[in-house]
């Protein structure tokens, strides 16, 4: 009982949109989540208490009336929470487990994420006899009702619905046919991401004796770090803090690796680097080295596309 409270405690949204379809090709309006009261919530509390998974990073829940009832987990993997592990799905039958493809699990992780996060004011029907489906990113959520005969191909819940279908069949080429689609689906839902959190700020630290003066911005999880530089942070913020800012915002909307609380570091050093001293990764961090006359809009986007752009792919 004490569990239940606090699980029912924590800060989660139940939000509820509609979801059009759309086509890889041609992508159409896709609108916005939106929170529900809290009547609305506890109208849930038996079925949650049966399917919502605490330890589950993002997940999808299926109340259908009377008749089906099911869950699609995305679970982290291993003490240091590393940004993939594995796909489950519960149904009345039992529980069906994945083998790990940390790619599908990314790739969807990032769209469940982004597709709650992209929330908005929003009037709803009567539920009636329709479908009721969750989503959950963590203890925050989304909801949608509907037939499933009017469910779109290429929609949000047309995606994760054959994702249950592949996890049960243990088959994750299933999932690997639906990357286009994730992929337009999840670049739409992070046009909402806020601009406040593209704001650039500046700090310094001392590495190997050396110091090096930071300009940083989405939460800190993308920098330009400058070594060996007599110029000041004002003067580095006015001369790069666009450029931080739109290599940023093309990072986090061609890739993922923005998404879990990962770091890219751009380091920018006099001299050009070599092959093997221009990327690595360890850890959740990723460095990306530069030579000074390499910091261009052009050049930058290059090199992003070359080493983070296949992270959709």
């Amino acid at each position: 009982m004490e569990k239940e409270r606090v699980l029912f405690s924590k800060r989660f949204l139940i939000l509820c949109g509609v979801l059009f379809g759309f086509m890889v090709t041609t992508t159409h309006a896709q609108s916005r989540l939106a929170p529900c009261n809290k009547q609305d919530y506890e109208l849930l509390s038996t079925f949650l208490k049966e399917y919502f998974e605490p330890w589950a990073s993002e997940q999808y829940l299926v109340m259908g009336g009377n008749k089906d009832k099911y869950a699609l987990y995305l679970k982290k993997k291993g003490i240091t929470y590393q940004p993939y592990g594995t796909l489950s799905v519960k149904d009345t039958t039992g529980t069906y487990v994945m083998r790990d493809d940390s790619l599908c699990y990314r790739k969807l992780a990032s769209l469940l994420r982004f597709s709650v996060c992209a929330s908005s004011s929003f009037v709803r029907d009567k539920l009636g006899s329709k479908t009721w489906y969750l989503f959950f990113d963590l203890y925050d959520g989304a909801q949608y009702w509907g037939d499933k005969k009017d469910i779109q191909d290429g929609s949000l819940i047309d995606i994760l619905e054959k994702t249950c279908h592949a996890v049960k069949s243990n088959n994750p080429q299933m999932i690997r046919h639906l990357f286009p689609q994730i992929d337009s689906l999840t670049q739409h839902f992070k046009t909402y991401e806020l601009e406040d959190s593209w704001a650039v700020e500046t700090s310094e630290y001392y590495q190997r004796e050396v110091l090096v003066t930071k300009l940083s911005t989405h939460y800190h999880g993308y920098s330009f770090d400058f070594f060996k530089t007599n110029v000041s942070r004002e003067a580095l913020l006015e001369q790069y803090g666009p450029l931080l800012r739109k290599t940023a915002k093309w990072l986090f909307t061609h890739s993922t690796v923005l998404d879990f609380n990962e770091r890219v570091y751009v380091r920018i050093v006099p001299d050009m680097p070599t092959e093997e001293e221009r990327y690595s990764y360890s850890y959740g961090h990723y460095y990306l080295t530069v030579a000074e006359s390499e910091l261009t809009e052009g050049k930058l986007l290059q090199l992003l596309a070359k080493y983070f752009g296949n992270a959709y792919n």
